[in-house]
């Protein structure tokens, strides 16, 4: 498979719910264990228990933000329209508009692909050096209305 190009834009996004798995990276984000997060992310039914609540398709995504923590939260989910109950281990938050940094590659066609190397992997290491707008933030700093995703 060929590396995508990375591409990165601003958007403004409307107020949105999320459903996923928060988890808390203790230190530095070089030391988190993402395999172990991502494996316990699918474990516990990964996508599959966020897509019942979908009523359009909305791409996988990871949000990083300190909301109540002193730590990063790698918040790993997706848009959702609504929830009733929420699956166990799983947590919802409804996020404020605000305007984002977003860093993606083109449509990989596979999951496999799309949190490979070549996808997550490649735009995890350039959001850590991409020249941010004036104004952005890397992180959040726990202001909901500065995230990360």
């Amino acid at each position: 498979m060929n590396k995508p190009d990375i591409k990165v834009f601003k958007i403004k996004h409307p107020s949105f719910l999320f459903l996923g798995i928060e988890n808390e990276i203790v230190g530095s984000i070089e030391n988190a264990d993402f395999v172990t997060i991502w494996n316990k992310f699918f474990e516990v039914g990964g996508f599959d228990k966020i897509r019942p609540y979908q009523k359009n398709f909305n791409p996988p995504m990871v949000i990083y933000h300190q909301n109540n923590s002193d730590n990063l939260i790698y918040f790993i989910g997706s848009i959702i329209e609504s929830v009733e109950k929420v699956p166990k281990g799983y947590s919802a938050c409804v996020f404020p508009e605000c305007e984002f940094l977003v860093i993606t590659t083109d449509w990989l066609q596979t999951e496999e692909e799309a949190l490979g190397e070549h996808g997550l992997g490649q735009c995890g290491e350039y959001e850590k050096i991409v020249d941010i707008p004036k104004g952005y933030i890397r992180y959040d700093k726990g202001d909901l209305s500065l995230i990360h995703i």
